[in-house]
């Protein structure tokens, strides 16, 4: 929570996305392992009627059947599974609410949200309470209570039929991902109308001292300098500026100076200018442009590959809406020809 260098909100934003990138695989991995067939498996042994498992499982729009039939009766990993990748889901949009809920505080006054998302104050008039991040942040400790009921539930059962597993185990189940749908609704609602006070951003990172890295890293490579000496110019030019109620703007030649003299031992002679470029944010952002940094043309990679990749997985889930689509449409027409409508 203590300034640290500058980056784009961009930049940010693309960080979490890449995070519900591996949440969005999570799923997708567990929809995939879930998805075969049950039926036919009887008891848990088999059966000595002719039953075809794979045509019934294609019919019904699963990949196909599970093969061995006591892991149809007795496994229930796939809930534990699903519940897990809830868990890391809501707690990763916990840790984003939680940054949210800061920006959103007076004392920072980055973000301001709509007024269709934001709840007053019953008592004090002037308060605009951003709850739908407390709300969200909340969801992740319901999420780890399902996950560890179903866990709990199967722990040290029989691999068999057990009331533990088909009736306890995804007892929260259906309710985790009730809440798990709603959080993500409230969250997509919020963040599509979220006002972002780009101004008071711009000043505080220019302000705050968050570029003076980037002034110790211009002394090493122009000034010859060891890190350690040029961190210890700028710690005191810092501490001097905070001494005496100045901002990072205030730093110029006279000061810097005063103190590479002390612990280098010469003076530098930059021009207030070249220090001002130096501890521009905008200037720091754009000079970070190793793979995977915070540069535009980075940030501008990144957002075109995690688009291409949510535009797969897209394109893959409604295959897989369109399998179970064709598949129901395919079951009613063979009933109607059995009962003959």
């Amino acid at each position: 929570m203590q300034p640290a260098q500058p980056i784009s909100l961009g930049y940010y934003l693309c960080a979490v996305a890449q995070t519900l990138e591996r949440d969005i695989q999570r799923l997708e991995a567990a929809l995939e392992r879930m998805n075969y067939c049950t039926l036919g498996s009887c008891a848990f042994a088999g059966t000595s009627f002719p039953v075809d498992r794979q045509k019934v499982a294609s019919d019904l729009g699963f990949y196909g059947p599970v093969y061995n039939s006591m892991d149809a009766i007795a496994a229930r990993d796939y809930i534990q599974e699903l519940t897990a990748a809830y868990t890391i889901l809501s707690t990763n949009l916990s840790r984003l609410c939680a940054d949210f809920y800061y920006w959103s505080t007076d004392e920072f006054g980055y973000f301001e949200l709509d007024d269709s998302f934001a709840v007053c104050s019953s008592i004090m008039p002037q308060k605009k309470n951003p709850v739908p991040f407390e709300y969200v942040r909340a969801k992740s400790g319901h999420m780890l209570a399902a996950f560890t009921s179903v866990t709990m539930a199967l722990k040290g059962i029989a691999f068999g039929h057990n009331r533990d597993g088909g009736g306890e185990a995804p007892h929260m189940f259906w309710d985790a991902t009730d809440q798990m749908v709603a959080s993500l609704e409230l969250l997509s609602g919020t963040l599509s109308t979220i006002n972002v006070r780009k101004e008071r951003m711009l000043y505080r990172v220019n302000a705050n001292f968050c570029t003076v890295t980037e002034l110790a890293d211009r002394l090493v490579k122009e000034e010859g300098m060891p890190f350690r000496v040029a961190h210890e110019i700028v710690a005191e030019v810092v501490c001097n500026c905070v001494e005496n109620g100045k901002t990072c703007l205030d730093i110029d030649s006279a000061l810097l100076d005063r103190y590479a003299e002390q612990h280098a031992g010469r003076k530098l002679g930059w021009d207030d200018a070249k220090i001002r470029y130096t501890l521009d944010a905008e200037s720091s952002v754009l000079g970070k442009h190793s793979y995977g940094a915070c540069a535009p043309e980075e940030c501008s990679a990144m957002i075109e590959t995690v688009s291409k990749n949510v535009q797969d997985g897209e394109t893959r889930f409604n295959a897989f809406e369109s399998l179970v689509t064709d598949s129901l449409d395919a079951l009613r027409r063979k009933v109607a020809d059995v009962i003959g409508e």
